[in-house]
């Protein structure tokens, strides 16, 4: 809302003037009312209004001169200015002071809510336009960063007036600095993921208001559920980091207390010379980011005061352990053990946290592509993901991918079993249905497109009887029906049901239904 400062020597006025006002409606807000020049400069110091009321002529300093003296400081005040009387000189001197309206007494309630509205009008425009105009210029600095960060050999290489004008930036200098924020959340805060966000959201803001002041020109991105800060300084850089760290610290403790986190780990590393040299330094900050959990906790961190070694990686030979027992998950289907060997790896004594995080990554990968398959849900494997960057201890990740592979591998072993059992369906039908023609193992292997060994073994351990045995099974319960239910030949119905020698159905059917056909016939007709 718009506040209304009033002034006129007569307080009469100034209280009829109020009373013109439609308040509510305009949307305004009463600033108070000064009887002379000198209340009304204090009370424009102390309410800060946004539209000014006054009377031309008035004892002492006039009207006039407090239009002046309001113009003449950098103040966005509207002025409406009254009279008793119609003189052009005072026309002309309103036009001089861009003063909105000038209104003779008496003074009309509709000339004088019509000013005002027109004037509520203009400033919800110019706030409106100013707004878009700030949301632009914030947008086209962190498009430039996203790029920078992301694909800087995409960016046309400019020089740093070139990208100041163009981007809206105040770099100088060849001095620049690069901070990497990771905020680790509980459990329940990470799989909220709008809500993880806007608190990163309120911390990016935070700090980089918090830089602002310090008068640095900077801008922060957040980029794969970190916060990166890029800032340009022309101090000496041992100073310019101890003043980062002393800004950024307050707000790392507050915001541990207020949100749901964990852990908020800041690193900060520096670059010389062109914007574009910007990538190593990423590099570097995202490592030590990615090894968090191996320092101390919520620490503020210099990239040149750590050190990491190649021995700082996993053993290549544990990648190889991960791949061998995932073979035998494929052919046992055994989730259980499995699960329980990844747990037991994760979690052992000699694995740095890193190292622990580096397996469970890599175990999602290659879970992911053995389940592919069986069309389980990506989301899975996505909050999985997001698990474990916001993990701080091999414990919790272990912890982590043992839920993950149980409901993964549950899902992966039912489709498995199920993939297996239709093959045994197809085969069935199709003796059932073709029981009269030469059916065999070979013949049937073809057309699952499985191995005849595979197959027979498959269908005895689905059904608990052979492939030969089952088709025998389907003839036989075929060929009681034509005995019992026509007149048909014994030799008839043996060709009938795919035996072309009548002997040898005789002899086949006395050793499974143990009688001979011809007695079936009579006890069954």
């Amino acid at each position: 809302m718009f506040k209304v400062l009033i002034v006129d020597d007569e307080k009469i006025i100034c209280q009829l003037v109020k009373r013109l006002i439609d308040w509510p409606f305009l949307g305004l807000d009463f600033a108070g009312e000064a009887y002379n020049y000198t209340q009304a400069v204090q009370l424009i110091k102390e309410q800060a209004p946004d539209i000014v009321i006054t009377d031309i002529k008035m004892p002492q300093k006039d009207g006039l001169s407090l239009i002046e003296t309001i113009r003449s400081q950098d103040v966005d005040i509207s002025i409406i200015a009254i009279s008793g009387c119609r003189e052009f000189e005072y026309a002309r001197n309103m036009l001089k002071y861009d003063v909105e309206d000038y209104l003779l007494k008496p003074i009309q309630k509709k000339e004088l809510n019509a000013t005002l509205q027109r004037i509520v009008n203009k400033k919800k425009a110019a706030l409106e336009s100013k707004s878009k105009e700030h949301i632009s210029i914030s947008k086209c600095r962190e498009l430039f960063m996203r790029k920078l960060l992301e694909l800087p050999a995409a960016l046309p290489e400019k020089s740093l007036p070139e990208i100041n004008r163009e981007y809206h930036f105040n770099f100088s200098g060849s001095f620049f600095s690069l901070l990497a924020v990771k905020a680790d959340f509980k459990q329940e805060i990470c799989t909220d993921t709008s809500l993880s966000s806007r608190i990163l959201d309120n911390i990016r803001i935070s700090m980089l208001n918090t830089i602002h002041e310090l008068s640095f020109e900077s801008e922060a991105i957040i980029m794969d559920s970190r916060i990166y800060i890029l800032v340009s300084t022309g101090e000496p850089e041992n100073e310019f980091t101890e003043k980062i760290k002393k800004a950024i610290t307050p707000i790392v403790s507050m915001n541990l207390q207020k949100h749901e986190i964990i852990s908020l780990s800041v690193v900060m590393d520096t670059f010389y010379g062109s914007l574009y040299q910007i990538s190593q330094c990423l590099e570097r900050v995202n490592k030590i980011l990615d090894h968090r959990m191996d320092f101390v906790q919520n620490e503020f961190i210099i990239y040149r005061s750590v050190s990491l070694t190649e021995s700082s990686e996993p053993d290549k030979k544990l990648y190889k352990q991960i791949d061998g027992q995932i073979k035998l998950l494929a052919d046992a289907l055994e989730k259980n053990i499995f699960i329980a060997f990844i747990y037991d790896l994760l979690t052992l004594p000699e694995l740095t946290n890193y190292n622990s995080l580096c397996l469970s990554f890599y175990t999602l990968k290659k879970i992911e592509e053995l389940v592919s398959e069986s069309h389980t849900p990506k989301k899975a494997g996505m909050e999985t993901a997001e698990k474990l960057k916001n993990s701080i201890h091999k414990h919790m990740m272990g912890s982590i991918m043992k839920s993950y592979l149980e409901d993964v591998l549950e899902c992966w072993i039912l489709f498995k079993q199920e993939t297996e059992k239709k093959p045994i369906r197809q085969v069935k039908t199709y003796i059932e249905e073709n029981y009269n023609q030469d059916v065999n193992l070979n013949s049937l292997s073809r057309l699952v497109y499985l191995n005849p060994i595979y197959l027979s073994s498959m269908f005895k351990q689905e059904t608990g009887v052979s492939i030969t045995d089952y088709i025998i099974e389907v003839r036989l319960k075929k060929a009681k029906e034509l005995l019992a239910d026509t007149p048909m030949f014994i030799g008839e119905i043996a060709s009938a049901v795919g035996y072309k020698d009548t002997r040898y159905f005789s002899k086949l059917f006395l050793k499974h239904v143990g009688i001979k056909p011809t007695e079936y016939r009579k006890y069954h007709s």
